[in-house]
């Protein structure tokens, strides 16, 4: 074969092993803080899905609004790991955090809150109606495993330290926001609590179990409506809404404590997840995924907007961490967001390269490779003399291995196998890390009003 010709297949070859070792979806129709995403895969045809938490890399759970739940095991790999695993409330689900990889929590119509301790079962969510709350349960924080917050339209929350008993949950008699309806809740500990409602308000309390309403107070931040608020802490929030970003250090201070700006080109958020003051991604309506690595700036510039959904309204985003995020849309799709490269910022995978032993004082010609795992490969090629060359990579380093002297041979050529079941293929991308990360959220798709 002529050097150029082999140059040539070379290139192909291992383009085509990078294609075929990219683990999990690799169309990505859109970018932003460093995130390629996929193409929208469907997990619930026809469903309209209304919200996904992850508790961690290999676990998310997803709510439709007929009350079906389906749960990811290892959802950076995409629509096929999905599983539904049963209807918890046929009135319909609107929204789903889980604070655990051992207890979720999805809520809904008539007061309903579906609970599990064991979240990837099949039939585990019980949906059971709360005290405390007077309609759809509209949104859901937990700022631990043993204390989480529910919030209904209407403006009445309740709490509970045993939040698997529907008659643990507590609250107020009174509204604690008076003024609208109120669509997100986010509580990061026993002493913050701040939920938004569609006038563009923020609700809020440092002691958010008391059983006063008058313990919580409520400002103007926004000329308009607002749909969800993540708190990564006490001292760091985000809301969103029309179009607009809210940021605030000091949630619970009032008016003049939070900034709001404009996004350019955004549509109506309705889902936010932030996991530090250096990173929030969230979705609109017109099918954008939102991401910011700065998001307190109180620069709308400082958001990117990337189309991944066409027009489709990106219901609910979570993202377990700043490596991967899960999105869900209305019509029953899951998106999936992973680095665009080790470094970030680029569409296309990063290559770096690694010299490999030469077996004589010239370089010899390499004229295939084949993987069955990341630190397992066998690179081919010509050393000029019968024995042919083979080298092996072990995840870190190139070896000489021993080949067979066949008589009147060059050079050996490749016939790459299927990795075995269980292993992987190299990929130029890395792998997502492993962290905890959850989303409080829950529009009512049935009422927006």
């Amino acid at each position: 074969m002529r050097p150029r010709r082999l140059a040539a297949w070379i290139v192909a070859l291992l383009g085509a092993l990078l294609l075929l070792g990219t683990i999990g979806p690799t169309a990505a129709t859109g970018s932003g803080a460093g995130l390629s995403w996929t193409a929208p895969a469907a997990i619930a045809s026809g469903e309209n899905l209304t919200g996904v938490a992850c508790a961690s890399s290999s676990l998310c759970v997803a709510v439709d609004a007929d009350g079906n739940v389906y749960e990811s095991q290892d959802p950076a790999s995409g629509a096929s790991t999905w599983e539904p695993i049963g209807q918890a409330a046929p009135a319909g689900l609107d929204t789903v955090t889980c604070p655990s990889a051992t207890l979720c929590l999805a809520g809904g119509a008539q007061a309903n809150i579906a609970v599990s301790t064991s979240p990837s079962s099949d039939g585990s969510f019980s949906a059971t109606p709360i005290t405390g709350l007077t309609g759809t349960v509209q949104a859901i924080s937990c700022a631990t495993t043993t204390l989480c917050f529910a919030l209904d339209p209407n403006g009445y929350v309740a709490s509970s330290t045993t939040p698997g008993d529907a008659s643990s949950w507590t609250g107020p008699t009174d509204r604690v926001d008076t003024t609208g309806n109120v669509w997100g809740l986010s509580c990061p500990s026993s002493a913050l609590c701040v939920g938004v409602d569609n006038l563009g308000s923020v609700t809020a309390s440092t002691v958010p179990t008391s059983t006063s309403a008058s313990d919580w107070t409520t400002a103007s931040i926004s000329s308009s409506l607002l749909t969800r608020v993540s708190c990564s802490s006490a001292n760091f929030c985000v809301a969103v809404g029309d179009g607009d970003v809210a940021s605030s250090t000091s949630p619970a201070g009032g008016a003049s404590d939070w900034t709001t700006t404009s996004i350019p080109g955004a549509g109506t958020l309705w889902s936010i997840d932030c996991l530090s003051s250096a990173f929030c991604a969230g979705g609109d309506d017109q099918g954008d995924i939102l991401t910011s690595t700065d998001p307190g700036s109180g620069s709308g510039a400082d958001w990117d907007v990337a189309n991944v959904d066409g027009t489709t309204e990106v219901t609910g985003v979570s993202c377990p961490s700043t490596d991967l995020c899960i999105a869900v849309d209305q019509a029953g799709n899951v998106l999936v967001g992973t680095p665009s490269s080790p470094g970030g910022g680029s569409s296309s995978p990063a290559w770096t390269q690694t010299p490999a032993v030469t077996p004589g004082s010239s370089a010899a010609p390499l004229y295939g490779i084949s993987c069955t795992s990341v630190s397992d490969c066998v690179a081919v090629g010509d050393q000029g003399t019968a024995a042919g060359l083979a080298e092996r990579w072990d995840g870190s380093t190139w070896s000489l291995e021993n080949t067979p002297s066949i008589s009147g041979a060059r050079e050996i050529r490749p016939r790459c196998a299927r990795p075995r079941a269980g292993s992987t293929t190299t990929t130029a991308t890395t792998s997502p890390s492993s962290s905890s990360g959850t989303e409080a959220r829950g529009p009512s798709r049935r009422s927006r009003t």
